[in-house]
């Protein structure tokens, strides 16, 4: 899995961009365009239904169409999609199966998966140590969102009093680093 390499095993980009164009536009055609993709494999077409569903662009909400797009897009192998499909799952306090998904992306070093997989402990174990442990891990790997967490745990004590500086710095660089992400400046403002 690897996000960078998505697009590229797509059967039609051209045909991708134009109903995903149509999302705004005419979102009915445009799904029925997006499932026809998906019949043929794309996994890119799967995301997009998958966002819209969630999303309810075009469409009244249903977190049921979305939880099966991304639960498509993941078992094709899509590492975007398992971001998705675990984070629907969490919202929904399907913590069991959310822990899975996000286990198998933690096995190939994900950093997106390491911190929700934390999320996912922190829920339902209180402080575990195993999400501290993926927390840090996310952090070594540039994730702002793991800093950012890891810092307030630090800053509220719950790692020891010794911690509340390093909690501290960890806040405070990733909101530099956030904000640097968001300058609208910047050619890409991806955090993936």
């Amino acid at each position: 899995m690897d996000r960078t390499s998505e697009f590229s095993e797509e059967p039609d980009l051209a045909q991708l961009a134009s109903a995903h164009a149509k999302l705004r536009t005419n979102p009915d055609l445009a799904r029925v365009e997006l499932a026809a993709l998906a019949e043929r494999g794309s996994v890119m077409s799967m995301l997009y239904l998958g966002f819209a569903a969630q999303k309810g662009r075009g469409q009244l909400r249903d977190l049921k169409q979305a939880e099966y797009w991304y639960c498509t897009a993941y078992k094709k192998g899509s590492l975007t999609a398992l971001t998705y499909y675990g984070r629907i799952l969490f919202r929904q306090g399907k913590f069991e199966q959310a822990e899975q998904v996000f286990r198998s992306g933690v096995v190939i070093d994900d950093q997106s998966s390491m911190y929700w997989l934390a999320n996912v402990y922190l829920q339902y174990n209180g402080l575990d140590p195993r999400a501290i442990e993926l927390l840090t891990r996310a952090c070594a790997r540039g994730h702002i969102f793991a800093r950012r967490k890891l810092g307030g745990l630090m800053l509220k004590g719950r790692c020891g009093w010794k911690q509340i500086p390093n909690g501290a710095r960890l806040v405070i660089t990733a909101i530099i680093d956030g904000v640097r992400l968001a300058d609208p400046k910047r050619p890409n403002r991806s955090l993936m």
